[in-house]
């Protein structure tokens, strides 16, 4: 018995499985690395400047979306479905261990600074779902095709009824406002001639 060579497939090109869920790791942990280094901070907002603490606030709000929208995208890729709460719950706990690293660090902020910066990891999280409200459709504006099916099918009921051509038009009506109507004449209509 001799053997058949295998077909091959056609050539595909090897794609990257875990893709988001490796560049979320990546810049998570290179702002995490960041966020614990006084230079960083002295370097990307001087204390010179008067506005030093809003500037490190609003682009701190920027990297939390940026982590928050990697980390809901790494999840998506393995197959779980993030909630608005978890991704807005993602950018806080990440600010959250910023916060708790800072403070093995060294740094004096106090628990009112800290709450602030976990403020700003949840407005993240909430920003990193602008792309969602971006891409959804907007609603449609002609009928829905299913209400004219189903209100042929009302007709073509009570015309097995029976009923004449005006009684028609209002059961028709009458159906666009309850569509359960129908049922309870045929129900009258069994009622009164039991044959």
């Amino acid at each position: 018995m001799q053997r058949q060579p295998q077909q091959q497939s056609p050539v595909q090109t090897p794609r990257l499985r875990y893709g988001w869920t490796i560049t979320a790791f990546v810049v998570a942990t290179g702002l995490y690395v960041a966020a614990l280094r006084t230079d960083f901070y002295q370097l990307t907002s001087p204390f010179e400047l008067p506005w030093h603490i809003t500037l490190r606030k609003i682009y701190s709000v920027g990297a939390f979306a940026l982590v928050a929208f990697l980390a809901r995208k790494a999840l998506t890729e393995r197959g779980l479905k993030p909630t608005p709460r978890l991704t807005i719950f993602t950018g806080a706990l990440f600010s959250g261990a910023i916060e708790i690293g800072q403070y093995y660090a060294g740094s004096q902020e106090g628990l009112v600074w800290n709450a602030i910066d976990v403020g700003c990891g949840a407005l993240g999280g909430l920003a990193s779902m602008v792309d969602l409200v971006l891409r959804k459709k907007p609603a449609r504006q002609r009928p829905r095709p299913l209400l004219r099916r189903r209100s042929g099918d009302l007709r073509e009921k009570a015309r097995n009824l029976g009923m004449g051509a005006e009684e028609h038009r209002d059961v028709d009506l009458d159906l666009r406002l309850r569509p359960n109507r129908i049922d309870r004449r045929r129900d009258i209509a069994r009622d009164v001639d039991p044959g």
